[in-house]
């Protein structure tokens, strides 16, 4: 049966009507085949507990706070237990952020946290939101007869909790990383008195024993370099400190999830970790993985979990067939200008050509048991791959994605190439391109065809030098057009540019997961400035990503190929972050996505709903209510493919059904060829829309449309809407202007 009433972004959200609701049901079947299986097998929303703040503001004035809409919405979304929500009260924010955290890509000033709600300063976080947790989690779940603490997988911060914590801290002997200390003084910019408050949760006991300083309300400071590592059974009052992710100068992690998931021979389920390794389980089940669903608006918030879902449901390897409505394929970058610095790098291997070797299931270099990889069983087909080494970035400046090299040697049959003076990287970057690729001659307006690999690395044969030389910068274009709209995946590091700004070329489709890899790709990614990538990519309809809040240094940047091994193993996401930080705990990155989106587990399991893609239109209902003068629109889920889809809506109305004030176009992408920030863009997909409307002179007619993102349409037919007699002639008097007021694209501060 239909819902009688609209679920919407707009409308209010009421425990009652999700109880009417049929419930969104996951399968976890058992797991794939490269990758053992923990108990659960896969992670379900019994596992997640969500927190949001109680005190947030109903801004949308539906009758709901802003930040348990979200909340509610996720729950429902995810079949998550109502015990699993807990509401914090978060008032007590700090201001506009007046000492320099870092410095501005832009202008060399000291960069300005100027959100006034997003940050606690750590006496705050302590009493506010660390406590209350630790109680809860200590508390009986009536499902398990067992401390919340033991099923609790996952901590999920929503819209309006606070994603930075201010230390207070200035003295060396406070900073985590061990090696720095002794050079921080001459550098502001890594004092990380703000830290990441999503990693400060993860480990929730430690906070909770240590407490604080209570002359001063701040967290205890840091051990003096000389100060032996590591910590007895149970830690008292004197005994626990802020929390240092390293130890000592070799740069050792505490036993947290980094790397457990990347070798497929070996990879572990967070449950299954933490039930089993005693070293790991330090705390006694005290450490947790924390995710949150937020975005810039709380209906992008709520639209992470929508296009997660439908990514899940339909989401096909259609690699080879790009004409197909939902082929996507694997963009990764790497740039010359900051190249050398990764490769030589406390992890040499973080790389954009890692990632293209993973899809492609080739062994080069770090990458082994590829998942992809042909030689191994049941392996998934490798996606189409688009790796760019140029000193642009992908949109900066319109460019497109190409490969380059240079020329080392020739003979009359073959070339040697090689990328920052070295033959084995041009090897690894290759694939496939190895055979038919053809490149243009930067250096002489010439071309030259590959023909397949020599056996030396770096070695190709040619049907003909074609007047090349030694020293010839050649180059292969991608044929690509923007904006681009089939990235799945997209990693991109760093190009110091003087200036980051967003490249706003993409028009992500549903279930997209995008990383830069740079220090502030998530800088206050709520108010989404442009010289960050979170917000903005989240605004333009990016599924999920994750990214340092403040400068992290390399080794706090999370690790994309790690990310994407144990993701495309059959991970969710909140395991395949956790997988890819090496600083876990007190540092600088934030997660932001659905803990439990898990878009190649029913790839792997064959469990796909149509692996054809989605050929229903969506099952649309619409709705006024004149007593708040909105019409609402929302779609369906009375079955698996309803609760799956998401659309883009449109909405005619006027005084004459046959003559339409235009109201808004679907969500739109003017102006493809650039790749500028432009306020007119609105492109994201969701479940329902509303559009407010000041009170009209007469009865009006309306009529919705919704388009899902395989083109399918569904228009219901003109609905009448007759004025109440009961409304005021003096309101009638107020019409001075168009019918509708279109929705309006987020605008940057």
């Amino acid at each position: 049966m239909k819902n009688s009433s609209p679920i919407t972004n707009s409308l209010p959200l009421s425990l009652s009507l999700f109880a009417l609701l049929p419930s969104l049901t996951l399968a976890h079947p058992p797991a794939g085949p490269f990758h053992n299986v923990g108990p659960p097998p896969h992670p379900t929303g019994t596992n997640v507990l969500v927190l949001y703040n109680a005190a947030w503001p109903d801004q949308n004035a539906n009758g709901t706070n802003d930040s348990a809409e979200v909340a509610f919405y996720y729950a429902h979304r995810r079949a998550i237990p109502t015990n699993n929500l807990l509401a914090l009260l978060i008032t007590n924010f700090m201001g506009t952020y007046g000492p320099p955290h870092g410095p501005s890509r832009s202008s060399g000033e000291p960069r300005m946290l100027l959100s006034t709600n997003v940050t606690l300063r750590y006496d705050s976080f302590y009493s506010n939101i660390v406590v209350p947790l630790a109680h809860y989690l200590l508390t009986t779940n009536p499902l398990t007869a067992q401390p919340y603490r033991d099923s609790i997988l996952f901590l999920c911060p929503v819209y309006g909790v606070p994603y930075y914590v201010d230390t207070c801290f200035t003295d060396l002997y406070e900073y985590p990383v061990y090696s720095l200390r002794s050079t921080i003084h001459n550098a502001p910019e890594f004092t990380a008195r703000l830290r990441s408050l999503d990693l400060f949760l993860c480990n929730v006991f430690r906070r909770y024993y240590g407490g604080i300083v209570w002359t001063n309300g701040l967290p205890k400071p840091g051990r003096p370099p000389s100060s032996p590592y590591g910590y007895p059974p149970f830690w008292g009052d004197d005994q626990v400190e802020i929390g240092a992710p390293t130890n000592t100068l070799t740069e050792t992690p505490v036993p947290l999830y980094f790397d457990y998931a990347s070798n497929p021979a070996s990879a572990y389920h967070f449950a299954d970790l933490r039930a089993s390794d005693p070293s790991f389980n330090y705390d006694s089940f005290g450490f947790f993985l924390v995710t949150r669903l937020d975005a810039p608006t709380p209906e992008l918030a709520k639209a992470l979990v929508d296009k997660a879902i439908y990514a899940e449901h339909y989401l096909y390897n259609w690699a080879g067939s790009p004409h197909h409505p939902f082929y996507t394929r694997f963009y990764c970058g790497d740039d010359p200008d900051y190249a050398g610095a990764l490769f030589t790098d406390f992890f040499p291997h973080n790389r954009g050509v890692d990632i293209k070797n993973w899809v492609l299931g080739v062994n080069r270099g770090a990458v082994n048991n590829s998942v992809f990889s042909p030689s191994l069983s049941n392996a998934l087909p490798p996606w189409d791959v688009i790796y760019d080494n140029h000193p642009r970035e992908i949109g900066e400046l319109q460019h497109t994605p190409r490969i380059q090299f240079t020329i080392a040697s020739l003979t009359s049959n073959s070339v040697s190439l090689s990328y920052l003076n070295n033959s084995t990287y041009a090897w690894w970057m290759l694939p496939p391109l190895e055979s038919a690729a053809t490149f243009s001659n930067l250096s002489s307006a010439v071309s030259l065809t590959l023909l397949g690999s020599n056996s030396l690395p770096g070695t190709y044969f040619v049907s003909s030098t074609n007047a090349c030389a030694p020293g010839d910068l050649i180059e292969f274009a991608h044929p690509c057009l923007l904006p681009i709209t089939d990235a799945f995946f997209y990693s991109e590091y760093y190009t110091i540019d003087g200036a980051y700004n967003y490249r706003d070329c993409w028009l992500w489709p549903p279930g997209a997961i995008a990383f830069y890899n740079q220090s502030w790709s998530a800088y206050d990614f709520r108010r989404f400035s442009l010289d960050q990538f979170a917000g903005p990519a989240i605004i333009r309809g990016l599924s999920a990503t994750a990214g340092p809040l403040a400068e992290p240094l390399s080794i706090g940047i999370p690790l994309v190929p790690r990310f994407l091994r144990a993701l495309s193993q059959g991970f969710c996401f909140a395991e395949a972050c956790y997988n890819s930080l090496f600083l876990a705990e007190c540092w600088m990155t934030v997660c932001i996505g659905d803990p439990l989106y898990n878009p190649f587990l029913p790839l792997w399991l064959n469990s796909h709903s149509n692996t054809n893609g989605d050929h229903s239109p969506p099952a649309l209902l619409a709705t006024n209510d004149f007593h708040s003068f909105t019409i609402f629109a929302w779609l369906d889920n009375s079955t698996p493919d309803n609760s799956a889809d998401i659309a883009q809506f449109q909405l005619f109305a006027g005084y004459d059904s046959n003559a339409w004030t235009f109201t808004n176009l679907f969500y739109s992408w003017p102006h493809p060829s650039t790749s500028v920030w432009i306020h007119a863009r609105n492109y994201n997909w969701t479940r329902s829309a509303s559009w407010p409307y000041p009170p009209p002179a007469s009865s009006f007619f309306y009529q919705v449309s919704a388009r899902d993102p395989y083109g399918n349409l569904t228009t219901l037919p003109p609905q009448p809407v007759v004025i109440p007699e009961a409304l005021s002639p003096f309101l009638l008097c107020t019409l001075s202007f168009l019918l509708f007021h279109p929705p309006r694209a987020p605008q940057l501060h």
